[in-house]
């Protein structure tokens, strides 16, 4: 129940982070062009990568620590903040030297260090965040995740509506909403962990030693998530990267379910790991069930609305990112099984396994993209295609993967999520039948008769088995009924 309730507070805001992602999305790429939106684009890309690299794998030791041992959380912390801010310092000299070297423009250059100044205030944050997750308050993250969304997207169209429309422009204010999002977190931390705790040198060699593995498992998780747009950047026009990179920021909307459900269940699974073994594997089940549930409607309805959703957002200048996202959005289901048998392998203290396939995965979709990117142009074809198809292969082989390496208890898990996962086929396919004649139409019909479809024929083909229905129902029913005593309380007090 706990692990629902954890889940069912980051899908409460998941609503809001969307649709404020969606106000940026509608206004801000329109307003700056691709040319602008791709130096935006490569700017996270590099920095993400550049955060990766020097994140030494800390944050998911602390929260393994933290879930483990929550009495120490507050020693754990002050050693992880101490360790992090530190590592700000590489960061940022390491993205102004590889600015340089990669030959980007000034106006280029000064996206990326102003994207870094906020990739080192997330950096910090980190800590805070996974602290937050191991302690169960996964809630505070959900509000933290919407407070950077809307000073992001609230002041970007602020700015760009005011005529500036620069990227360096809309840099500031990523920096601004990182502050105010860590404030927030730290904010409340100080009731969950009190003590004041000095940071410890042999908690922090501990990071450093055990977070290895991680460490690795991370840097080539973002390179290959990231490098597509970075090597993009070297070989195209800023115009081809801000096509890209708009398909990519719509993707990255959807990915966030997979990992609030990773992070919902990751202390639950630390914890079975050493404890019940059993229960370990039906929470892994549970969530997997979920996962495919959602992901092959969602990943149908993209790839049928991906024109018009397109056209309705980015207007003319983005015709290239609607057949880059009818790619990537074939990748939405590969990627949600992967992320929760991943954060199941690191759980099982399997990171090992994991990094050298991940690793493995990122040197082929480099390869793939040196090769691809070059022939597409070749074609006369456009350089973002390319780059969508690398990912997607690479999507497909980590879902292999994955699979290969897990446990027999976990491929048994999986296995028995195959009729559910069926039935969810079945309700996609006849959801997709009905969209198909409207998908051309604005943007919001096809999606809502995407959506009525899939309710009714997933309740007819009982896509979610009525006993984790009946659960779903308790939980949100607690949630509203909680959230009612809230602001009856609130009156009161006002009152």
């Amino acid at each position: 129940m706990k692990i629902l309730r954890n889940a069912a507070a980051q899908l409460v805001g998941l609503p809001v982070s969307w649709a404020l992602s969606f106000i940026f999305l509608a206004v801000v790429p329109r307003a700056l062009g691709p040319g602008e939106l791709g130096r935006w684009s490569v700017a996270w890309a590099v920095c993400l990568v550049a955060r990766s690299v020097l994140d030494t794998g800390t944050t998911t030791v602390l929260w393994k620590d933290i879930s483990r041992r929550p009495e120490r959380a507050s020693v754990y912390l002050s050693s992880a903040i101490a360790l992090r801010i530190l590592l700000t310092v590489p960061l940022l000299l390491g993205v102004a030297g590889f600015a340089r070297l990669a030959g980007y423009a000034p106006q280029t250059r000064l996206v990326l260090l102003l994207i870094a100044l906020a990739t080192a205030v997330n950096t910090v944050a980190a800590a805070a965040t996974f602290t937050l997750q191991a302690l169960e308050r996964m809630h505070i993250n959900a509000i933290a995740g919407v407070l950077n969304n809307a000073v992001l997207s609230g002041l970007a169209v602020l700015v760009v509506l005011a005529g500036y429309r620069q990227a360096a422009d809309v840099a500031w204010v990523g920096v601004v909403a990182a502050v105010v999002a860590a404030a927030y977190q730290f904010w409340k931390l100080r009731d969950l962990a009190p003590h004041r705790a000095r940071p410890e040198w042999h908690v922090i060699r501990h990071y450093l030693v055990a977070g290895v593995p991680y460490a690795v498992g991370a840097a080539t998780l973002s390179l290959y998530v990231w490098i597509d747009g970075i090597l993009l950047s070297m070989m195209a026009t800023s115009a081809e990267v801000g096509q890209y990179g708009a398909a990519t920021q719509l993707i990255a909307t959807m990915g966030f379910l997979p990992s609030a459900v990773s992070a919902a269940v990751f202390p639950t699974l630390a914890r079975n790991f050493l404890d019940d073994r059993e229960r370990m594997v039906a929470v892994a089940e549970r969530s997997l069930r979920i996962l495919i549930m959602l992901s092959l409607p969602m990943a149908a309805g993209l790839a049928l609305t991906a024109r018009s959703l397109v056209s309705a957002l980015y207007g003319n200048g983005y015709g290239p990112t609607a057949v880059v996202l009818e790619i990537l959005a074939v990748t939405l289901v590969p990627v949600y099984i992967a992320t929760l048998l991943g954060t199941v392998m690191v759980t099982n203290d399997r990171q090992n396994a994991w990094t050298w396939m991940t690793a493995g995965l990122a040197v082929a979709n480099i390869g793939l993209n040196l090769i691809l990117i070059p022939s597409f142009h070749r074609v006369g074809q456009h350089g973002g295609y390319a780059a969508a198809t690398a990912v997607l292969i690479t999507d497909l082989a980590t879902a292999v993967g994955v699979l290969v390496l897990a446990s027999p208890a976990i491929r048994g898990a999986v296995a028995r999520c195959g009729p559910d996962g069926l039935r969810s086929l079945l309700a996609t396919l006849g959801m997709a039948a009905l969209v198909w004649p409207v998908r051309d139409q604005m943007f919001l019909i096809p999606v809502a008769v995407g959506a009525a479809a899939y309710v009714c024929l997933g309740g007819v083909l009982r896509v979610v088995p009525p006993a984790e229905l009946e659960v779903l129902k308790q939980v949100l029913s607690r949630t509203a009924a909680r959230m009612t005593w809230r602001r009856r309380l609130a009156r009161v007090e006002s009152g």
